[in-house]
């Protein structure tokens, strides 16, 4: 068919923003992605693809800048007129002023008259930040007014608005699509796409009745200088690149494959637009997209009878009806040892509706992928989770060690040309907690000196100091800064390394997501231009994939034996690596731990601790059962009632005992608690005793407040509704207002398992 792919990023944290459009809280604008994209400052970035997949062209610049080196950078321009024959060397000139050295090498014709691909070869020794960029665009407009940029802003080359020209004559940006801006790109080769609608672009809003594609969409318009020809716009003479990182995006333009963490389960109970994931759709706009009828079921400003403005007039609707697809039907669980304690219990309520949503429509269930390299009683986990018998791949051989696909054979301990890690545990009775640091560092640093010219010595040239806590990364880095050189001077005879801030690199939860591949990329870089350090905390444990580490200080016995063996195993992967465990004697764990070293770490994997996952636990079905029935009304499909309407909240006593939809949603909770394990399992009346006092509750709230929503998005100033969906701000102003909230603190995200807990003087 003609429907594209696309991969999206569903993300909590606030790595991306949420929304495209600005909205506002009292008299303070929160800015969506596309005003981030030209420079406003918001919470989360949406340039979260930084260089082409393919060509590695830089797409973005990331806010902590580019590290010192050379690069290409390529500018889409638009030109209103014509340029002077020698426009090349005026702008070299303007720009020989600069702290770097920045060329503009060539001048490259686009297919589409009257736009141009300006290449600058840059050349720093210094990082290079994204406001450097643009200042250089800037002096060349100041020379050039005729030039018009294309893409966002100069710091964000290959992302281009889409918009659409109102009724009023303006233009309308509305979303943004990413493109490499690398003429000789691989990617530079037609392509064509449609949707139910099609997508309008650079026009007034209406679908294009001429061209119809023979899966029955409509042409996706392409981008004015992509273009293949000036009077075709629905072909283009490169293939974008198909992110959407916007959670808006994802809900409207729907990816076929979706990158997510468990901590976004807590948003579809405020979010109805979710279902579009699960294939729930009902129409499709040729501006905005999918979306179900109804207000807040879209992400245009106006609302037209449930539909996005503009509409269109009698028989030239922007939108189409189209047939819901269906839902996920293979998900992939990565690390699932993580998926365990408070916020295990909580993923595993949470997935109650997420495999209720999946199986809605077809009576078919999604099929589970789960990897992980540290877990035991794995049947229990994935029975918890998911309700689903297990299949272990490789499965068990013959032998212990011999599955077949994997051989485990023992070699010698001093054997480094095959991956390995050898341990060593240090520890340091009547010393404080530093000195032992500083000594550990500036000799493991000052001996990868002293063998510099050995063959081998990018392996061991990276020291990695894995920390259980921000506050002992941070004190290390500060005996990092001062104390280890004065040692490292002190033990080097004249011959001293010099280490210095520059050269090293942190991995923790301070640091910004689109700030990881640049830093990925360095450690990746191979002696002499190495990192001298790394810095990380748990994150290390967690998809980081750096073959030339082989050199770790482990500072204190990690929590748990899957954690130890999850971080220490990102080193080694490719030669053997050397470990060393730093143990606090004044800790009794890290003591217990250094007197039984030799025993414990002959059988490391027969210590992992047994996850522990009680999905419908009292205190777990007191915080998110109600939420979870939220999750569910909202987002499925065959309903009684418009659920996913924001006014609907006050149907509940209406239909609390006639719609189908909640027997279903009853039973279907009886079933899952049913096929927990039996050590598990909840009392079924329990649960059922709890469901039906939430609903009551639902009910004479409903009854009593009349203006009750879902959900009311307060960052500042008073409340004005009762709602479902209770939070802090909401649960203060029923004490001192007539308002009321259904489910106290609903969790808005998995990572928050905690509630908050207001204090009054």
């Amino acid at each position: 068919g003609s429907t594209p792919f696309y991969a999206g990023l569903w993300v909590g944290g606030k790595v991306a923003p949420n929304k495209l459009y600005d909205s506002w809280s009292g008299h303070q604008p929160i800015y969506g992605a596309l005003s981030i994209l030209k420079g406003q400052h918001g919470e989360g970035e949406p340039a979260q693809v930084l260089e082409c997949p393919v060509c590695k062209t830089i797409l973005a610049i990331p806010e902590r800048g580019l590290e010192p080196k050379d690069y290409t950078l390529y500018l889409v321009v638009r030109v209103n007129g014509s340029l002077p024959s020698d426009f090349q060397k005026i702008v070299n000139d303007r720009l020989s002023d600069n702290e770097f050295k920045i060329n503009l090498t060539r001048i490259l014709p686009m297919k589409t008259p009257g736009y141009l691909t300006l290449e600058l070869k840059i050349s720093s020794d210094r990082v290079l930040k994204p406001s450097d960029i643009d200042n250089c665009w800037n002096k060349i407009r100041h020379d050039f007014p005729q030039l018009v940029l294309v893409p966002a802003r100069p710091s964000r080359p290959g992302y281009f608005f889409r918009y659409y020209i109102d009724s009023r004559g303006n233009r309308r940006e509305y979303d943004f699509d990413i493109y490499c801006p690398n003429p000789e790109c691989k990617l530079c080769y037609p392509w064509i796409g449609g949707a139910p609608s099609g997508l309008v672009h650079g026009r007034r809003p209406g679908i294009n009745r001429k061209v119809r594609f023979r899966d029955g969409n409509r042409p996706i318009e392409i981008q004015e200088p992509f273009r293949i020809q000036q009077d075709v716009e629905y072909i283009s003479d490169r293939i974008p690149i198909p992110a959407l990182v916007v959670d808006e995006q994802i809900y409207h333009r729907i990816p076929c494959l979706l990158i997510s963490t468990v901590d976004k389960f807590a948003r579809p109970p405020f979010e109805p637009r979710a279902a579009a994931i699960f294939g729930n759709v009902e129409y499709h706009h040729c501006i905005f997209g999918y979306y179900r009828r109804g207000k807040g079921l879209h992400y245009s400003n106006q609302d037209n009878n449930g539909h996005p403005s503009p509409t269109g007039k009698g028989n030239n609707r922007y939108y189409v009806t189209v047939e819901p697809f269906d839902p996920p039907d293979l998900i992939l669980q990565d690390e699932l040892h993580l998926i365990e304690g408070p916020l295990g219990s909580l993923v595993g309520i949470y997935e109650t509706a997420v495999d209720f949503l999946c199986s809605e429509s077809n009576g078919y269930k999604p099929k589970y992928i789960a990897s992980t390299a540290t877990i035991r009683r794995a049947e229990e986990q994935v029975q918890s989770l998911f309700v689903r018998k297990l299949k272990v791949f490789p499965p068990p051989g013959l032998t212990i060690d011999d599955r077949f696909f994997v051989r485990d054979f023992e070699i010698h301990p001093l054997e480094d040309s095959l991956p390995g890690r050898l341990y060593l545990g240090i520890c340091a009775p009547g010393r404080g907690p530093h000195t032992p640091i500083v000594r550990i560092w500036a000799r493991l640093l000052q001996t990868a000196w002293n063998y510099r010219n050995h063959p081998d010595i990018d392996f061991y040239w990276t020291l990695t100091g894995y920390f259980n806590a921000i506050r002992e990364l941070a004190g290390a880095k500060a005996l990092y800064r001062q104390d280890i050189p004065q040692r490292i001077n002190e033990i080097a005879g004249g011959n001293r390394r010099r280490i210095a801030d520059e050269r090293t690199q942190e991995l923790s939860s301070r640091i910004s997501s689109t700030d990881l591949p640049a830093i990925l990329d360095s450690l990746n870089k191979r002696y002499p231009e190495a990192q001298d350090a790394l810095f990380t905390t748990s994150m290390f444990g967690t998809g980081v994939d750096i073959p030339r580490i082989g050199l770790m200080v482990v500072h204190g016995q990690p929590k748990t034996t899957s954690a130890y063996i999850q971080s220490t195993g990102r080193v080694g992967r490719s030669k053997g690596a050397l470990v060393v465990v730093f143990f606090r004697a004044t800790r009794p764990r890290d003591l217990n731990h250094y007197e039984f070293f030799c025993g414990y770490h002959r059988q490391l994997h027969r210590y992992v601790e047994p996850p522990t996952v009680y999905p419908f636990a009292p205190n777990v079905a007191e915080m998110a059962l109600g939420p979870v029935l939220v999750f569910i009304l909202r987002n499925m499909r065959n309903v009684t009632v418009r659920w996913c309407d924001e006014n609907s909240a006050r149907e509940m006593p209406r239909y609390r005992l006639i719609a189908n939809e909640i027997n279903l949603i009853s039973s279907y909770l009886s079933q899952r608690i049913a096929h927990q394990p039996p050590a598990r399992q909840a009392l079924l009346g329990m649960i059922q005793h709890r469901l039906n006092s939430l609903l009551d509750r639902w009910c004479s709230v409903a009854r009593r407040y009349s203006n009750l929503v879902y959900y009311e998005n307060v960052v500042s100033g008073i409340p004005r509704y009762s709602v479902v969906l209770g939070d802090p701000i909401h649960q203060h102003a029923k004490l001192n207002s007539q308002l009321e909230v259904v489910y106290e603190n609903t969790p808005q995200s998995l990572r928050e398992v905690e509630e908050t807990i207001a204090f009054e003087a």
